[in-house]
């Protein structure tokens, strides 16, 4: 689906497994680590799942969040 403002992936409702990833699934920030296609390679690392239950997207973030020029938030 994307990526977040700390570099992990964000990945729709379905898991290694095909079937759909439920909050129980998930830490607390909507994510967890398993074998994913990350730059054309199959890769174990950590990433997000957006799915059909509440927060339904990232409920934190996993790690250090990048600044963004020009996004009000301290860049230059």
């Amino acid at each position: 689906m994307g990526y977040a403002i700390d570099g992990f992936g964000i990945f729709g409702p379905r898991g290694e497994d095909g079937k759909i990833v439920k909050n129980r699934d998930l830490d607390v920030c909507h994510g967890h680590t398993h074998a994913i296609m990350w730059d054309g390679k199959r890769v174990v690392m950590y990433h997000y799942h957006l799915n059909g239950e509440y927060p339904y997207s990232i409920g934190c973030f996993r790690a250090k969040p990048v600044t963004v020029p020009g996004s009000g938030r301290g860049g230059h």
